[in-house]
């Protein structure tokens, strides 16, 4: 009896031990979910508000301008005239938080503009 008891507890170990390695067992992070945005000021902290589905068919019920991101990092994809833009809503990323700045690829992307990598 006792080793039967003994190899439930082994057996119980190693299904948590495999969920937790496969991440099922893990609640998913508020952070990874996208939260949307009508404006800037909705994101908080190091966040703009910005709006990714510019192209092809908009979905018939939107209720929200775009989502938030963070703003870029240094290599991240940018836009070069979001850099500079005083806007609650910017056009596919946020621009490069300070003091990097947008620099441009001279490949212009419809509708965005020139993209660019923070530097």
């Amino acid at each position: 009896m006792e080793n039967r008891i003994k190899l439930l507890v082994v057996c119980f170990c190693v299904i948590i031990t495999l969920f937790e390695a496969t991440g099922k067992g893990v609640a998913p992070d508020v952070k990874d979910k996208l939260q949307p945005c009508n404006s800037s000021r909705e994101c908080g902290y190091r966040r703009c508000c910005v709006i990714e589905n510019l192209k092809g068919r908009k979905k018939r019920s939107i209720s929200f301008a775009g989502v938030c991101r963070p703003y870029g990092q240094i290599d991240s994809v940018c836009v070069v005239e979001n850099q500079y833009a005083n806007a609650n809503v910017f056009r596919g990323w946020c621009p490069c938080k300070t003091p990097l700045t947008c620099i441009g690829s001279g490949i212009t992307e419809v509708p965005y503009g020139e993209k660019g990598t923070c530097g």
